[in-house]
This record gives structure tokens, sequence and C-alpha cells, in this order.
């Protein structure tokens, strides 16, 4: 069998991979900001940054072991819902509890880069190295635009509460293109 790159099926990849970076990003940066609205101080912010994207590197090991047993869709489509409850539980819940949260949050929500990144390689593998580029490159270069919108809304709201709660629903978005991913 002739390999054949695939460039519709590796960019709904390259949609996933901006979805769930950009809300990574997003929330990372404007985490500490977040943190001292509700009243807490900066040394809490920075730790609590920390928190959010250590585990994701974890959390990206277990997962890619995981999506050989149950499949990449499961695995991708649970760390996302349960990365989205654990948003709104970190913006829902009182101070000090909802700090809990922060880990999971971050854990959840990257675990699926690194499945969906390897699932990727297999719509380009004429051009395995433009698939590494483009996945990891273009997809954070495009995630660095969340930045700004999210920093315009706190701008335009004055809130970074309420900002976070209109993109925390992108895991959502990430769910179900998943479902359509071949």
């Amino acid at each position: 069998l002739s390999k054949v790159n695939k460039i519709p099926e590796f960019m709904v990849y390259v949609v996933l991979v901006t979805i769930i970076v950009s809300l990574q990003l997003a929330l990372s940066t404007f985490l500490p900001l977040y943190l001292k609205e509700k009243g807490m101080s900066i040394v809490i912010g920075g730790i609590s940054l920390f928190l959010f994207v250590i585990p994701g590197s974890v959390a990206g090991i277990f997962a890619g072991k995981l999506s050989k047993k149950f499949g990449f869709r499961k695995i991708v489509i649970g760390s996302q819902f349960l990365s989205m409850v654990c948003i709104y539980l970190f913006l829902y819940l009182p101070a000090p509890y909802f700090l809990v949260f922060i880990p999971l949050a971050g854990g959840f929500l990257l675990a699926a880069f690194p499945v969906l990144v390897n699932e990727s390689y297999r719509h380009l593998p004429r051009n395995v190295g433009v698939a590494g580029g483009s996945i990891i490159g273009l997809t954070w270069g495009f995630a660095s635009i969340m930045i700004l919108i999210t920093g315009m809304l706190i701008d335009l709201t004055g809130s970074a509460d309420f900002t976070f709660k209109i993109i925390s629903v992108l895991p959502v978005a990430v769910c179900l293109l998943t479902l359509k991913a071949k």
C-alpha cells in the first residue's frame, strides 16, 4: 500500500491541538491576575501557575499509555470533559478549596496533547517533519492569539473571572471535533 498524505484529516488535529493549547496558554497567562482578583497574593499566583502547568506533562505520559489500551478518542474526550469539570470547580468553589482543582485542570487539559500529536502523524506519513513542525509550532503560534483575545476580554469586561468562565467552554469544542476526527 502506498502511504499518502491526508491533509484535511491532519488539519482537524491541528485545530484540536490549537484549541487545547489556546485554553492552556490563556489560563496560565492570566491565572495570577485571576487569583489576585480573588484576594490571593502574587506568591500564591506564581505557585498556582507552576501547579497548573506541570501536571500536564505527567498526565500526557499516562494518557499516551492509556490511549493504546482504550483508543485516542476516549482519552481525549475523557480528559477534556474532566478538565472542564475541574476548571468549573476551580471557578465556582470558594477559597481556598478551589485551589485544589488548579493542578487537576492543568493535568486533564494537557493530557490529550501528546495523544493528538501522535495521532496526527498518521495523516502525513510522507512528511512527518512537516507534521511535527505544524502540530507543535503552528498550533502554539495560533494559540498565542488566544492570549490577545483573552486579554482584550478581560479589559472589556474588567474581570478575569468572567472571561475565564467564557473561555472554559472550549473543551466542549474539542470533544465534539474529536468525534469527527479520523
